[in-house]
């Protein structure tokens, strides 16, 4: 069975949606079969599409939102999922209230994969517009991803 991969943000409209669509190439591009997904802790915007900066910014680094419709973390998630990984502190603590403490042993923080692990807050770009900084980061912290999930296979 593939392995599964969840990332959550605040709104499932820029970080995590850029976070799966990295994954997803990499993962192609390596031949990798990774059941792969992003929610948010928050249900604003739940059924809206990736944020339209996302989108562009992703699109220019090679990566495809179109298809992306913002969802909001449930229950069933914290079950389906091998692997959940928060963009940072708030997040974290948003899954705690939720999860138990089998599935808490199944959240890390996204940076902790990343080859500057010391900052595990993963900057969100809603409100600051600095979307090339984040894929950035995000591409280095998958690549870290990638090769823990493609190691346990």
């Amino acid at each position: 069975m593939s392995p599964s991969v969840l990332f959550v943000c605040l709104g499932n409209i820029c970080r995590s949606p850029l976070a799966a669509a990295i994954l997803r190439k990499q993962a192609a591009e390596l031949g990798a079969s990774i059941k792969i997904d992003s929610v948010g802790t928050g249900g604003w915007h739940i059924g809206q599409g990736a944020d339209a900066r996302a989108v562009v910014a992703g699109r220019v680094h090679g990566f495809d939102l179109a298809d992306h419709v913002a969802r909001q973390l449930s229950e069933k998630d914290l079950e389906a999922f091998d692997l959940i990984l928060v963009m940072d502190r708030e997040n974290h603590g948003q899954v705690a209230k939720m999860a138990s403490d089998a599935q808490m042993k199944k959240v890390a923080y996204v940076a902790s994969f990343g080859t500057n692990p010391d900052d595990l807050d993963v900057p969100d770009p809603y409100y600051t517009g600095r979307f090339d900084p984040l894929i950035a980061k995000l591409e280095d912290c998958v690549a870290g991803i990638l090769r823990q999930v493609t190691a346990e296979q």
